[in-house]
């Protein structure tokens, strides 16, 4: 083959255009760059783990069950505690709407909570 240096030299280029932005991101030290607020409490209504990535099904559920099921509590798994099935629970301690908006924004997630069923509801202290 007579251009392998050419071959070679193009693969690494694109390469190197490739990995720029994942080697940026390593390099950088940041894993989170939003800084949220602690919220009040000593734990959530299930473990940290779970409600990162479930607290929309969560929710979800709790929609399902207050109005198809007209139920008002719900029991933790995790620590058999009963909350009330009602955004004002998660507001308890999740107080500030920064809180929300930002870790949304970072991930590139919408929210629609208080666009469409909860509009004009005022929860944040």
């Amino acid at each position: 083959m007579y251009n392998t240096k050419y071959v070679i030299a193009c693969i690494i280029i694109f390469l190197a255009i490739v990995l720029f932005p994942v080697g940026y991101n390593l390099a950088s030290g940041e894993s989170f760059p939003v800084q949220l607020e602690k919220p009040k409490g000593d734990h959530c209504i299930e473990n940290k783990k779970w409600m990162v990535e479930n607290h929309m099904e969560l929710l979800k559920d709790w929609r399902t069950m207050k109005i198809r099921e007209a139920m008002v509590k719900y029991v933790s798994r995790d620590y058999g505690e009963s909350y009330n099935l009602s955004l004002a629970t998660c507001f308890e301690c999740h107080s500030k709407k920064e809180s929300c908006d930002a870790c949304h924004e970072y991930t590139g997630v919408s929210h629609y909570c208080f666009t469409a069923c909860h509009e004009g509801v005022e929860v944040y202290e």
